[in-house]
């Protein structure tokens, strides 16, 4: 049996999600939750306005993201 070395799980903030996930605009990142389509963020101090995203949830989410399907004069080239 293969051990794997567990990935910790990280608090990401705003710019670095919008990094990592190739989003361009915090509005399309905020539009994606409102639609569930988007892990939600965590509050980083009860009752505080800080937020930030556990970054196994993000992984998850780039991984569920389907493959892009080149056209044919793509793949032709």
């Amino acid at each position: 049996m293969k051990h794997q070395k567990a990935t910790p799980t990280r608090l990401l903030r705003r710019a670095e999600v919008l990094n990592i996930t190739g989003i361009g605009a915090a509005s399309s990142l905020y539009a994606l939750m409102e639609r569930n389509e988007f892990p939600l963020p965590v509050k980083l101090v009860p009752g505080g306005r800080s937020v930030a995203w556990r970054s196994d949830e993000i992984q998850a989410w780039i991984e569920s993201r389907p493959k892009a399907e080149l056209r044919q004069e793509e793949v032709a080239g």
